[in-house]
């Protein structure tokens, strides 16, 4: 696993509006750094081995899935919603 590939694969995915991926990318990064795994470089100003980085990391990584979880849930409930109307 190499943290800093998946934090800048779930960057990319979140500026390019791929939820999915983003979300995927999160939780892959998040599993790694719940085990103790070293965190990705999050922002060039601090030293390498700053602990800065793991909170920025896991921060972002939480938001990130609890966001692209809702968004697919409310495509969810919307695709139901329209559904129900043709009823």
């Amino acid at each position: 696993m190499d943290p800093q590939a998946t934090w800048n694969e779930l960057l990319r995915a979140w500026n390019a509006d791929d939820a999915d991926a983003a979300h995927d990318a999160a939780n892959t990064l998040l599993e790694w750094l719940r085990k103790r795994g070293a965190a990705p470089v999050t922002i060039e100003q601090l030293s390498k081995d700053d602990p800065l980085h793991e909170v920025i990391a896991t921060a972002t990584c939480e938001a990130v899935a609890v966001y692209t979880f809702l968004g697919t849930l409310e495509e969810t409930v919307d695709h139901d919603n329209q559904n129900q109307g043709d009823d």
